[in-house]
């Protein structure tokens, strides 16, 4: 017989990385809670936030709005095989270096290397979110919003600015 649906539930990973959470976890607890509640809601899995194709527009922006001689993107980093695979070709496109919290290179190991180069003006974006949730409840809606925060640093010499949110 065909499943017949009442109503959709769409989740979207709020991850930027498609780590072990995204293709594991969710889709696991996605199938337990399907299998829970039978067919009268329909689970639909959505890619992950950060295989969203116009990221890469709200990263590159930042990037221009501030005169640099390097770019870094700071990411948390992951130790699963091409679990950094989406981050390093963001970053091969924006012509800048990878740096990562919880693997190397580290920012202060990319930062480092830019100054031995000589490079005085470096731009670094970090490639983390912060979730402020509003929700809404009514008998039949809640909503959940997301906002993506980008804070920038400037190095300038031997100064570090920070641009929160511009």
């Amino acid at each position: 017989s065909e499943k017949e649906y009442f109503v959709t539930l769409k989740i979207v990973p709020l991850f930027l990385l498609p780590g072990v959470h995204v293709r594991e976890d969710i889709p696991r607890e996605i199938a337990t809670a399907q299998a829970e509640i039978g067919h009268t809601i329909e689970i639909d899995l959505c890619p992950y936030l950060g295989s969203y194709e116009g990221l890469i527009k709200i990263i590159s922006h930042q990037f221009l709005m501030y005169p640099q001689d390097a770019r870094i993107i700071v990411s948390h980093g992951s130790r699963r095989q091409g679990g950094n695979d989406s981050v390093e070709a963001i970053a091969t496109q924006l012509k800048a270096k990878v740096a990562y919290w919880s693997i190397k290179p580290s920012l202060s190991q990319q930062v480092h290397a830019f100054v031995k180069q000589g490079q005085q003006r470096i731009t670094i974006v970090p490639y983390f979110f912060t979730l402020y949730v509003t929700v809404l409840v009514s008998p039949y809606v809640i909503i959940f919003a997301v906002v993506i925060l980008f804070t920038i640093f400037l190095i300038d010499g031997s100064s570090i600015h920070t641009i929160a949110n511009p």
